[in-house]
């Protein structure tokens, strides 16, 4: 986009873009995932590691994302938990640990 190079397929035509979401909507009812569109988390911190101007691009490096921060579900604290399938292998569990104790906003400090 900064560079005006187009696409792959369009390489030198100009890129019009949308942007769906400036910020984190972390009040937005709905799925954890519907509220975490955003460019930006409330507070004006970068959620992804994106050049936003051309001294970034031509540098090489941005300003890195805070990627410990997780926009938490609505629900009170100690009102989410996860109950584990006796059928799930390993792998699978530790991917549905990792989402709910990430994403998820589960409070997942021992019992």
């Amino acid at each position: 986009v900064l560079t005006g190079g187009g696409t792959p397929l369009k390489p030198n035509e100009p890129l019009n873009v949308y942007l769906f979401a400036l910020f984190n909507e972390n009040q937005k009812p709905g799925l954890t995932s519907e509220r975490n569109y955003g460019l930006f988390y409330p507070d004006e911190e970068k959620v992804y590691d994106i050049p936003f101007t051309l001294k970034d691009l031509e540098s090489g490096h941005s300003t890195p994302a805070n990627g410990s921060k997780t926009q938490l579900p609505s629900s009170p604290p100690g009102q989410t938990w996860c109950v584990a399938s006796g059928e799930a292998v390993e792998q699978k569990l530790q991917a549905g640990l990792d989402y709910a104790c990430g994403e998820g906003g589960a409070d997942c400090r021992p019992i």
